[in-house]
């Protein structure tokens, strides 16, 4: 079944065979033997992909989600949806997983960053849904105003 992007576009299907630095957390050879090495390996992967959204971002005008802007954001719900195995149907909210306990013992200088990346990338999502002019115009603001935020604190 083809897949489709946030606007409606099919998608070129990406290659499903996993390397082995794209293992789900569990699926690791001992998985109640987790290194600090692979827990941060996962992060740092979700790290660049966030970072590759917002810089992206950083270049749009401020009233819409450019190509690029939306192909970032495509590639991490990919990434997401594969290795933390999410359903396709279902809304992704980018915040997943923040709950899990290797991230706080590995990870935890990260945690800021994913939350803040978090919450551009569930603020732009929202903006998808805008109906009317006015909707769009307020999403945009709360993109621009969470992507301020992280840049303000992780600069690119």
């Amino acid at each position: 079944m083809p897949q489709h992007n946030f606007a409606g576009q099919q998608m070129t299907p990406i290659s499903t065979e996993r390397t082995p630095t794209m293992l789900t957390l569990s699926e690791l050879p001992n998985p109640d033997g987790l290194t600090r090495f692979n827990v941060r390996e996962h992060y740092a992967q979700r790290l660049v992909l966030i970072a590759a959204v917002c810089r992206e971002l950083q270049h749009e005008p401020e009233i819409r989600v450019g190509d690029r802007a939306l192909a970032a954001i495509e590639l991490l719900a990919w990434w997401m949806r594969w290795v933390y195995d999410l359903p396709e149907d279902q809304a992704l909210r980018y915040s997943y997983g923040f709950n899990e306990p290797y991230l706080t013992k590995y990870a935890d200088d990260m945690f800021r960053e994913l939350a803040h990346g978090a919450a551009v990338c569930d603020s732009v999502v929202k903006s998808f849904t805008a109906d009317k002019p006015w909707e769009l115009d307020e999403d945009m603001r709360r993109v621009r105003m969470h992507l301020d935020a992280y840049l303000a604190a992780y600069g690119q």
